[in-house]
């Protein structure tokens, strides 16, 4: 869905664009999908940002950098637990 947002978007077709997207968006949350849901964000402000909607790409961009900063923290955590976890058994 994400990525055939992308082709309705090349062609200027912004509001089916938008209509997959916020399909592609729920369908993440309900899956739990962190990356899929950052995906989304990142694809509404660059959709909206083409239209010139400046307002709704600001708080889509600002969403993306949020749920990309969770993501990044939880993939570091992930890590340090695993080196953790080899050093106690050594």
């Amino acid at each position: 869905l994400i990525n055939l947002s992308d082709c309705y978007k090349l062609e200027k077709k912004y509001d089916k664009a938008i209509e997959l997207l916020k399909l592609a968006n729920e369908l993440s949350k309900k899956l739990g999908a962190k990356q899929l849901i950052m995906d989304t964000y990142r694809n509404f402000y660059k959709t909206y940002e083409s239209q010139l909607n400046y307002k709704l790409a600001f708080e889509y961009q600002s969403l993306y950098n949020m749920m990309s900063d969770s993501v990044f923290n939880e993939d570091k955590a992930l890590a340090i637990g695993k080196v953790e976890g080899r050093y106690e058994l050594e």
